[in-house]
């Protein structure tokens, strides 16, 4: 074998090296996109139901007052009934 054909083996070897980084660069660069992407849908599905958890505990806490309130008025009126009939 000459230099001429250990020259060309040595680049062709360096050139298949660079093209396959180019390509797995470009591939990593893809990914890292792709992963940006799902943060962001992750990020505004964990606000949704950030949202949405608030607002089922708030109508929880208002049906709660709203049951106390009711049988407060329940129990005064009890109250009252009793009061009438001694």
């Amino acid at each position: 074998m000459t230099n001429r054909h250990l020259i060309k083996i040595c680049l062709f070897s360096l050139f298949a090296v660079v093209i396959t980084s180019y390509f797995r660069h470009q591939k990593i660069k893809l990914l890292e996109k792709e992963l940006v992407q799902i943060n962001k849908e992750i990020e505004t599905k964990e606000a949704n139901f950030k949202r949405t958890l608030n607002k089922i505990e708030q109508d929880a806490s208002r049906k709660r007052r709203e049951l106390i309130i009711k049988g407060d008025s329940i129990n005064i009126n009890y109250s009252a009934n009793n009061r009438v009939r001694s």
